[in-house]
């Protein structure tokens, strides 16, 4: 009895994870397509390169990252990806989660080290 329980239990929490990212790919897919007029499919790879090309500077209040490099501009936010004018569409649900892995990160050490050009100052307020 014990054990049908807990396979039930690991049965239904990895059905609920797999819908749950089947979700989210679907609105980033939805998102894009609808966001841009134009697009393209992109691997984790293709997609790291391009954010390489970029300095960015991160609005806490918005969580947006805005990208420049030269004339060229770029934004992320709401999962939805955004370099040169074109929106980049991950090409599946895997590789769409090694990217906001890597965007979360990527925030998170930026903060860590004030490496972010933004207003925001950590230790403003307190003695």
């Amino acid at each position: 009895m014990k054990m049908g329980l807990f396979l039930a239990i690991i049965i239904g929490l990895s059905a609920g994870l797999l819908f749950w990212i089947i979700i989210e790919y679907v609105l980033h897919r939805n998102v894009t397509k609808r966001s841009f007029d134009r697009y393209g499919k992109a691997n984790f790879k293709r997609f790291k390169e391009e954010f390489e090309k970029f300095d960015w500077y991160y609005n806490p209040k918005s969580d947006k990252l805005y990208g420049k490099s030269g004339e060229y501009e770029s934004k992320i936010y709401s999962d939805t990806y955004e370099f040169n004018d074109k929106g980049m569409l991950i090409s599946n649900p895997i590789e769409f989660f090694r990217v906001k892995y890597f965007l979360r990160r990527y925030i998170r050490d930026k903060k860590e080290e004030g490496d972010f050009r933004s207003n925001y100052v950590k230790d403003l307020w307190q003695e």
